[in-house]
């Protein structure tokens, strides 16, 4: 499992579990400013891989070549399936498509094409998930650490009409971080404070714990 920790990763990880055994999870943490992978709070998803019950890689990636340390870092483990988030974006999906015909593996992503409205309300409804970053024309500082609840959806799918935003924050407008949900035995604890320079913001993660082991 490919888990940035974010919601769409957790509702991938949770459909793993379910349909095989998940023996291996694998974080990356990239250089903010990534096409390829989710950024904010790599960290926390870090530590929760680590009380999965799973065996964890924490892949670190720099420079221009973002997918040779992770191809590495799959080629070393014995598994047949990699399971990723991915929902729309081709340059995502493509590249771990190729990662993983290298490797004679398959990809598997379970949101991908799915309709995003309908995704949308089913990780809110069974997931409990923190807003950690916003960039697009309509999300302010208060959704910062919002979390993402029924209210939360209505209003990113009033701005998919208003502003062309994507209800999964596929162009980047919003990232996520899912504390609790199927997918864990137990609740992320979150210390953070926020950063916002008018325009986009994040939360900068100060210290989080593993609660309900």
């Amino acid at each position: 499992m490919l888990y940035s920790g974010g919601k769409d990763s957790s509702y991938a990880l949770h459909t793993a579990q379910q349909e095989t055994e998940v023996t291996d999870v694998v974080t990356v943490h990239a250089e903010p400013g990534s096409y390829m992978y989710h950024v904010p709070a790599s960290e926390v998803a870090a530590a929760a891989a680590e009380a999965l019950p799973a065996a964890h890689t924490a892949v670190e990636v720099e420079g221009e070549d973002e997918l040779q340390p992770v191809e590495d870092a799959l080629g070393s483990l014995d598994v047949d399936a990699v399971y990723t988030g991915a929902v729309e974006s081709e340059y995502q999906r493509s590249r771990v498509d190729d990662v993983s015909r290298r490797l004679d593996v398959e990809h598997r992503a379970p949101l991908w094409h799915r309709d995003p409205e309908e995704a949308l309300r089913e990780i809110a409804e069974s997931y409990d998930v923190v807003v950690t970053a916003v960039a697009a024309d309509g999300f302010t500082e208060d959704w910062l650490g919002r979390s993402l609840d029924s209210e939360a959806v209505e209003e990113i799918l009033e701005l998919q009409d208003e502003r062309g935003v994507h209800p999964l924050g596929e162009g980047g407008e919003y990232e996520s971080l899912a504390v609790a949900g199927p997918h864990l035995d137990f609740r992320i604890q979150l210390e953070y404070t926020t950063e916002w320079d008018g325009v986009r913001g994040e939360i900068k993660v100060e210290d989080c714990w593993i609660h309900g082991r």
